[in-house]
């Protein structure tokens, strides 16, 4: 009996550090995506000129955005500003879905001047770098 609770306590204790590790190696999902997404632009750049907001352009089955492999995150090509035209630089996003939603990160961004950053789900802060 004793073994079973030291057991119980032991699994209450590892498995919230198990959980966020799970969350965290997931986002190597998105980083992935987006960094394949980012050499599709930089392809399309090379033949047109231009970056492009529609993913069908950059072979992908939909114009808006794509799921990653793992089912993780929705990608897509932000929308071009004054400060980001398409004809200099554009903006990768991917968005945490489902389970994922619960990681302390919910936005991965990739800034075409190579710029990584991930938006913290509670406050809303942008922080360096896709290291935490």
């Amino acid at each position: 009996m004793i073994i079973v609770v030291v057991f119980a306590i032991l699994i209450t204790i590892s498995y919230p550090s198990y959980s966020e590790f799970i969350l965290k190696s997931r986002r190597l999902d998105a980083q992935s995506e987006i960094m394949g997404l980012a050499h599709r632009q930089e392809k399309h750049y090379a033949a047109n000129a231009t970056y492009t907001v529609n993913m069908m352009s950059l072979q992908y089955d939909s114009s808006t955005s794509t799921t990653t492999v793992e089912g993780y995150y929705q990608v897509s090509v932000e929308p071009a500003t004054a400060a980001c035209p398409l004809s200099h630089c554009f903006l990768l996003k991917a968005v945490a879905l489902g389970h994922q939603k619960n990681d302390r990160f919910s936005v991965i961004d990739l800034h075409s001047s190579g710029r990584k950053q991930m938006q913290e789900k509670t406050s809303g802060n942008f922080h360096s770098g896709w290291d935490d």
